[in-house]
């Protein structure tokens, strides 16, 4: 598995074209060899490599090839991966329906799984689905313990990739003070990852704590520098996550035909990519923007 580790390394480092080249490379000879399980595991990789690139679509179809495998196999915790990145994958396409379903099966497949942190993590993401979906009601108080527990398991990638989640609840219930302090957890835990991608996720989610407290040009500030830095690694999905966050600031700040332009090019953009929540979300900015 060195060239799976090698390429992991080169995309924490946002060498996404390395990362992609070492893959490729270690996915033929996985399946040359006829090592469904390694296939398996660099395609779960790959996949999440394809949707930092821009294509989720096409990640989806990784991830299924992969869960399909690791079912035959019987391999119950990479299944529990590949199912968790299925469902994280569908809600980034809007597809709700489907990530209920990967989620069901992932309930059902952690009743026989012994490491709590499968239970966990599907928890917390049927939380993020009844987020996105507006079910907001509550969800505070269920996911703060669900999350305690993950960061317990003392993994800064855990860490990383569900504290943002944490951070936006808490900023839906206006309790401000409490995301500036998730903040500077959420900051240590990506700097310890190594992580480009979860310092990008984290800077968006603090440039929203920023617009909260009235920093608006620090916020801005800030987005733009993912925003440059994200074109300059081909992080595709940052890129526009940092755009729908700036688009929001100027939407509360602005009533410009260049801001409604900036909206409806990115909505576009998303939903050409196949990024149909980050459109939905742009689109619900022009809604409001227009009243």
């Amino acid at each position: 598995m060195v060239l799976n580790n090698f390429a992991i390394v080169l995309r924490d480092r946002g060498n996404l074209r390395g990362a992609r080249a070492h893959w490729e490379e270690a996915l033929e000879l996985k399946d040359t060899s006829g090592d469904l399980r390694g296939a398996s595991i660099v395609r779960l990789n790959l996949g999440l490599l394809v949707t930092i690139e821009g294509d989720p679509r096409f990640a989806l179809k990784i991830f299924t090839q992969a869960t399909k495998t690791l079912r035959d196999l019987g391999n119950q915790s990479l299944l529990a991966e590949g199912l968790l990145a299925l469902a994280d994958t569908h809600i980034r396409i809007a597809d709700f329906q489907s990530a209920a379903n990967d989620l069901e099966e992932l309930e059902v497949l952690c009743e026989t799984l012994d490491e709590a942190q499968y239970t966990d993590r599907t928890s917390f993401v049927r939380v993020l689905l009844e987020f996105e979906q507006g079910n907001n009601d509550g969800l505070l108080n269920r996911v703060r313990p669900i999350f305690d527990r993950l960061h317990e398991i003392g993994d800064p990638e855990i860490d990383s990739s569900t504290r943002p989640t944490l951070i936006r609840m808490l900023l839906d219930e206006g309790r401000v003070p409490e995301a500036k302090t998730e903040i500077e957890w959420a900051r240590a835990a990506a700097e310890k990852s190594g992580s480009l991608l979860f310092r990008h996720q984290i800077a968006i989610v603090e440039a929203d704590v920023m617009a909260a407290t009235g920093k608006s040009h620090d916020a801005k500030s800030l987005l733009q520098t993912v925003i440059r830095e994200a074109a300059g690694s081909g992080y595709v999905s940052t890129s526009l996550e940092a755009r729908l966050g700036l688009a929001k600031i100027e939407a509360m700040t602005s009533d410009t035909r260049a801001t409604k332009d900036m909206i409806t090019d990115l909505a576009a953009e998303a939903e050409r990519r196949g990024f149909k929540l980050i459109a939905i979300r742009a689109r619900e900015l022009m809604t409001t923007n227009d009243k």
